[in-house]
């Protein structure tokens, strides 16, 4: 469950969201359409504790958004539209980080079906234009559900 009410977030005198108001119950799906600047990916940093509001309260899965951010980002999985990657890591060093961070949950369960013959490469050292690539693939299963064997837009749609 996602509460959101009178989210606003101001950046001086520009308002990049305004008193938005909106819940998404347990099973539903939710998407933000909209132009560029209409406070999509400002709403998403929002929610995700990646950066603060200007007013308003938002809770998910019943956790205040500002007042237990840990909480939150331990229920959810957000892969922003460029994953952030470290050039500097193998994709095997890279997995096993972000599996760390899971609490060390297993690199299968974070990648399943991950070709471990392109684990040596650096991550970031073939960036994909135009559509999603390998690092963003990478960055999209190791954000995904572990638990969840079928995803929305399952790894054939990569």
């Amino acid at each position: 469950m996602i509460e959101v009410r009178g989210l606003t977030k101001r950046y001086r005198d520009r308002i990049a969201v305004d008193h938005l108001t909106f819940a998404v119950n347990e099973g539903e799906i939710l998407g933000f359409l909209g132009p560029n600047g209409a406070g999509k990916t400002t709403t998403m940093k929002i929610l995700t504790g990646s950066l603060p509001a200007s007013e308003g309260s938002a809770k998910i899965a019943g956790y205040d958004v500002f007042e237990a951010p840990l909480e939150i980002k331990r229920r959810i999985g957000y892969l922003p539209e460029f994953p952030p990657l470290y050039p500097e890591m193998t994709v095997a060093a890279y997995l096993r980080f972000v599996a760390t961070l899971k609490g060390g949950a297993s690199i299968a369960g974070l990648a399943p079906g991950f070709d471990s013959g392109r684990a040596d490469r650096r991550v970031g050292s073939n960036p994909a234009r135009g559509s999603p690539g390998p690092d963003q693939e990478l960055g999209w299963q190791t954000h995904r559900d572990p638990l969840d064997p079928h995803p929305a837009g399952g790894d054939d749609d990569l």
